[in-house]
């Protein structure tokens, strides 16, 4: 059972990417992005979080250290690398012409086909792809679930806690404490919005979500 306790779901702010490009792991936050991120700062500064763990990217860190500036209360900071977004390999940073080329095999223009993002499109359309160099929905699903669910259960109880990741990990651990799986609803989309919290409540072993996908410009 898990334990007692309120987190925060916190996708990271906008980062740099052209237009038509497929998200370098490696890429800071936009202009607009940062000034999410103050104002997602502004939002949380009177939530008392124990702890923020954060994805290890740079988009994260870097949302995760604008927001510890506004907070009344200095929480605790920890990066784990399990909260990475899934492992694009060949197709980060690349634009959708020039992996069409690469792979003529795949359909690569979504635009007017599905909603969300360029992942989770193409992630629906070919649900046992394997990005070239990089990982499959499930490899990525258990990357993510697996050492969460330790991390939830170690001496977490009555703590707030937020995580400052992306869309695919962070739906992951919205999934596993909803208890569901993921791999076999075919990588369903939560969006969770850039510079968003989504407020999760554990209480007796139930997950009840609170507030989603919360952004007020200030």
């Amino acid at each position: 059972m898990f334990p007692d306790l309120d987190i925060y779901l916190i996708r990271h702010a906008d980062p740099e990417k052209p237009l038509g490009t497929w998200t370098h792991p490696l890429v800071p936050l936009s202009k607009n992005g940062i000034d999410q991120a103050i104002q997602l700062g502004q939002m949380l500064k009177h939530i008392p979080f124990n702890e923020i763990i954060s994805s290890p990217l740079p988009r994260s860190v870097q949302t995760t250290e604008i927001l510890v500036k506004y907070l009344r209360k200095k929480p605790n900071i920890i990066q784990y690398s399990w909260l990475r977004e899934i492992d694009l390999g060949e197709f980060g940073g690349k634009t959708s012409t020039v992996l069409t080329g690469e792979f003529p095999e795949l359909i690569l223009d979504f635009t007017n086909k599905f909603p969300g993002p360029l992942v989770a499109k193409l992630l629906i359309e070919y649900p046992t792809f394997k990005f070239p160099s990089g990982e499959n929905v499930q490899e990525f699903c258990e990357r993510v679930a697996v050492p969460f669910r330790k991390w939830l259960m170690m001496n977490n109880s009555g703590k707030t806690i937020g995580i400052v990741a992306h869309g695919g990990s962070l739906t992951i651990v919205l999934f596993t404490l909803l208890n569901i799986d993921i791999k076999k609803n075919n990588f369903p989309i939560f969006v969770f919005n850039k510079s968003s919290y989504t407020h999760v409540r554990l209480l007796s072993g139930k997950a009840f979500i609170m507030e989603s996908n919360v952004f007020k410009p200030i």
